[in-house]
């Protein structure tokens, strides 16, 4: 019976996440020819292939406006590695790149669904339905696609890397989760969570793999370039600058906490203020800190280990001064983890109206919740609307604490609920 059940589901599940992909996502991104996020990653490589500054906005916009497929460009904001990842796309022009990243996007969603399924598979027999039915609701998948955005790879190495783990392969585990970090650097958390645990072989692969995924981009982007991401542009992350980026903090559909202490106390174009800077620092180490702490003794548990994964997913998602819709992509494996455990009886049935709530929350389109904002009788009302998703994010980031908190080493099966 649950076997039918849960094919049902993934049929249904594949049947509407292809109908959300094909339209509008693709359809969208035939019908644009600017490439949109995409091309930030498309004219780094192609001045990173002209011995320039890949990270230099106005190189950028620059070689934009020579080939006359846009104004300008968004700067480029990612590790040297990446670079390696899309350097192919230059033999292209700059809306075929773009079709093209679109379905490598896709297998990497597919990859990485399939790495959680497999991670997970001893929490409960649903897990992969659960997994593929709120991936095709997920609101933000279709627009990473639409975006040319490049969430799903980093993801897919995560899931990978958790697998492993589920196998007690931490070399592995520790390799893949480093690679991960190399082309995006906010899934170093799930590092210091096994500094917290000192599983020393998977920290020791993730900086032997960080350390050769350096070294094999020379080819791509020498060293003293390197050396200025590290030291010139990643800083900026944290100050809200984000390398030129000139998009306002406040922007609706920001669902970061520093966007909070923002509007708490503005900064200007340059990022944050000082006092939003403090506050946003404070956030993220004290969030950090009591993950690792929360988290720090290892266990065999797969429903615990699936609520830590998730937890950490999300944090890294509420620590960065800019979070977009798409990027909420990183939240699949922690919504996932909170219904399953609902389901196994892990949680008590008073966590399911909020886990119910935040993930309903999480798949409903950024769009219709900017509507509803402006036609909002009050402007509390709209402040609502705009924080919902935020505030659906640390709701799913207290359910995977609680679940990875469940026990110091290993949850036995039977283990009452935690109320």
């Amino acid at each position: 019976m649950r076997r039918s059940l849960s094919s049902v589901f993934l049929f249904g599940a594949l049947f509407w996440h292809a109908m959300v992909v094909l339209y509008p996502a693709w359809l969208s991104v035939v019908r644009d020819t600017s490439g949109r996020d995409f091309a930030s990653y498309y004219y780094a490589a192609r001045v990173a292939q002209s011995d320039g500054d890949p990270w230099a906005k106005r190189a950028l916009s620059t070689a934009a406006r020579s080939e006359e497929t846009r104004k300008g460009v968004h700067p480029f904001l990612y590790p040297p590695p990446f670079l390696a990842v899309v350097w192919w796309s230059t033999g292209y022009p700059l809306d075929q790149a773009a079709e093209i990243w679109f379905w490598l996007d896709e297998v990497a969603a597919v990859v990485a669904l399939l790495a959680f399924a497999r991670a997970w598979r001893g929490t409960h027999p649903l897990a992969a339905a659960v997994l593929a039915v709120l991936a095709a609701l997920w609101s933000a998948v279709p627009n990473n696609h639409a975006m040319g955005q490049a969430n799903f790879l980093p993801l897919a190495l995560v899931g990978l890397g958790l697998w492993a783990e589920s196998e007690e392969r931490d070399g592995w585990a520790g390799a893949l989760i480093g690679l991960a970090c190399m082309l995006k650097m906010s899934p170093a958390l799930f590092v210091f969570v096994w500094i917290a645990q000192r599983r020393w072989r998977a920290v020791g692969g993730a900086v032997a793999v960080a350390v050769a995924a350096s070294v094999a981009s020379l080819p791509f982007v020498d060293a003293s370039l390197q050396l200025h991401f590290f030291r010139d542009v990643l800083p900026t992350f944290s100050s809200g600058g984000y390398n030129g980026l000139s998009v306002p903090i406040q922007l609706f559909g920001n669902h970061s906490v520093p966007n909070w202490f923002d509007q708490l106390a503005p900064g200007d174009r340059t990022g944050l203020s000082s006092t939003g800077r403090m506050l946003s620092s404070g956030f993220a180490l004290g969030g950090l800190a009591g993950l690792c702490v929360a988290f720090r003794h290892p266990t065999r548990d797969p429903m615990t280990r699936a609520g830590r994964a998730g937890a950490v997913a999300v944090l890294l998602l509420l620590v960065p001064v800019y979070t977009y819709e798409h990027h909420l992509v990183w939240a699949i494996p922690a919504a996932s983890a909170a219904v399953l455990a609902v389901g196994v009886g892990r949680l008590g049935v008073g966590w399911a109206p909020l886990v119910g709530a935040s993930v309903a929350l999480l798949t409903v389109d950024l769009d219709l919740l900017h509507g509803l904002a402006d036609r909002a009788a009050a402007p509390w009302v709209a402040v609502l609307f705009q924080e919902a998703k935020t505030v659906a994010l640390l709701a799913l980031l207290a359910v995977g604490a609680r679940v990875g908190w469940a026990s110091p080493a290993s949850v036995p099966p039977g283990t009452p609920a935690l109320g």
